[in-house]
């Protein structure tokens, strides 16, 4: 769901275009400020994906018996997530 609002927003965006009088640039002037914009940017795209939180959700429902560990499929999901 989070790639589909982000795949419906960038193409509303992208449909409307530029609009006059409006500034895209950076607000940031000194280094320090950028450098923080730019770490505040990562940080919000990597919270805004949720979907690793689903696969650790789905990996702690794996049945476990002492002849079939769920170590294998476990740790799968660990490196997927």
């Amino acid at each position: 769901m989070s790639l589909s609002y982000s795949t419906i927003a960038w193409a509303a965006s992208a449909h409307k275009g530029v609009i006059e009088n409006v500034d895209y640039g950076y607000k940031a002037t000194t280094t320090p400020g950028k450098v923080f914009g730019f770490f505040n940017a990562l940080g919000d795209v990597a919270f805004a994906y949720a979907g690793h939180n689903v696969v650790l959700e789905i990996q702690a429902t794996i049945p476990s018996t002492p002849e079939k560990p769920s170590k294998g499929p476990m740790w799968r999901g660990v490196i997927v997530a």
